[in-house]
């Protein structure tokens, strides 16, 4: 596909991305017009405030939370929206009927570790007359929906080149993921119902691979600005039990140079943001752990967080776990909760980027640090760890993967050998 003119983009919220809709049997029609519905009524808020500042819309959300607001949108616009061009509108009847009549459930995965369940329509008003649809979104679920803190971006071009309901579903359940690189592991049954279908369809998983996950991966390749390259399955026996999609931007997807499609965080970036990591450091996280071992050290950084407050630097203090060979125990599995020992101590308590601590390093420091890198990843036995001990070795200091590798293992030695600190100029 070729990007040809700028398009309307909709931030929307990983609640409803992440929903199952399998229930309700929402058709792509359905899922085009939520995202149109969406959009429009983003921007009635932007209007009505004259800015999209965030904390401008905090407030204007605030003020109005619990209030039933009604939107409008002119029918030529959301055809236009959809890529809709028939003067039948018995499609988009039959669509907002869905929308307002048919509960779906919210937030069947959340990679945060905090159970939530919530079941309505997506809609709780829809009129057509005049040549202009009125709606209104439950108000449980308003504030969430036109200003979401967790987003992914949807490019309605790219929502209207595909032909395939799952296909859709599938791309806006993985694009949030393409920082990561990754997604979760998908349990098969999940997956379905994600996707819209019912978890009884597609008894054998082989039918259900070649009908459905097959095919929308390949419209997904050839479509889309991303690319699904290994769809990884994981199995409890010879049973396949859930699915990994890995993912990358697609080099064959043109994208103007003034379009507003951008990536934004994901929950997990935005995770990691909450605790005080910054937007490098997130990468080189992500360069280095899986998805399941990072929401592990997210949610057991969270709940030490939470739990104690002799913590004086949580940023550091997470910093410090995610780049620890094993992910912690949580608090709950100690025996107490009392003070850190000198060493973590010193750990939490300050911490050099790895930029600052290269400019205030002498020659011989660095060579140090190399050589003790080079010590340690001689010693691992995963794949990635083998091919950087390689390069490390091969002297090719800057490598891209090699230099975040290094830079983390600088950072953290930096904080534990407080010995190697003395040596930094000021």
């Amino acid at each position: 596909m070729k990007g040809t003119d700028r398009s309307p983009v909709l931030r929307k919220h990983v609640s409803i991305i992440h929903s199952d809709t399998s229930r309700s049997k929402w058709g792509l029609v359905q899922r085009k017009v939520v995202n149109s519905l969406l959009l429009r009524a983003r921007e009635t808020i932007i209007e009505a405030i004259g800015s999209s500042d965030k904390e401008r819309l905090d407030e204007y959300l605030e003020k109005t939370k619990g209030q039933e607001i009604n939107y409008e949108i002119p029918l030529h616009r959301l055809k236009k929206d959809i890529h809709f061009d028939s003067n039948d509108h018995s499609l988009i009847k039959e669509a907002l009927f869905g929308l307002a009549t048919s509960a779906i459930e919210y937030n069947i995965i959340n990679s945060r570790g905090v159970k939530e369940w919530a079941v309505m329509p997506i809609l709780s008003y829809g009129k057509l007359v005049d040549g202009k649809i009125y709606f209104r979104f439950p108000s449980e679920l308003r504030e969430e929906l036109l200003y979401p803190s967790v987003y992914a971006n949807i490019d309605l071009a790219i929502q209207n080149s595909f032909i395939s309901t799952q296909s859709l579903a599938l791309y806006e359940n993985v694009y949030r993921f393409i920082n990561v690189g990754e997604t979760p592991i998908f349990p098969v049954d999940t997956l379905k119902r994600l996707l819209g279908i019912d978890t009884s369809s597609y008894v054998e998983f082989k039918a259900f691979n070649t009908k459905v996950i097959k095919k929308a991966v390949k419209e997904i390749n050839h479509q889309s600005n991303i690319e699904i390259f290994e769809v990884e399955l994981k199995r409890t026996g010879r049973k396949v039990s859930g699915i990994r999609f890995k993912i990358k931007p697609n080099a064959a997807y043109k994208v103007l140079e003034d379009t507003d499609t951008t990536i934004e965080m994901s929950e997990y970036e935005y995770a990691l943001h909450e605790l005080g990591i910054t937007k490098k450091q997130s990468q080189r996280i992500f360069d280095r752990l899986s998805i399941a071992e990072l929401e592990e050290r997210i949610n057991a950084i969270q709940t030490t967080l939470r739990q104690r407050s002799d913590i004086d630097n949580p940023a550091a203090y997470a910093w410090t776990v995610l780049n620890a060979e094993e992910t912690p125990s949580s608090p709950q599995t100690r025996t107490s909760v009392s003070k850190p020992p000198t060493e973590s101590k010193l750990i939490i308590d300050g911490k050099l980027p790895f930029e600052e601590i290269e400019r205030r390093a002498s020659d011989e420091l660095m060579l140090k640090l190399k050589d003790m890198y080079v010590s340690t990843m001689s010693s691992k036995r995963t794949a990635k760890d083998k091919e950087l001990h390689a390069i490390a070795v091969s002297g090719q200091w800057d490598d891209d993967a090699l230099y975040n590798s290094f830079a983390s293992y600088v950072e953290s030695t930096m904080y534990i050998r407080r010995d190697l600190m003395k040596h930094l100029t000021d």
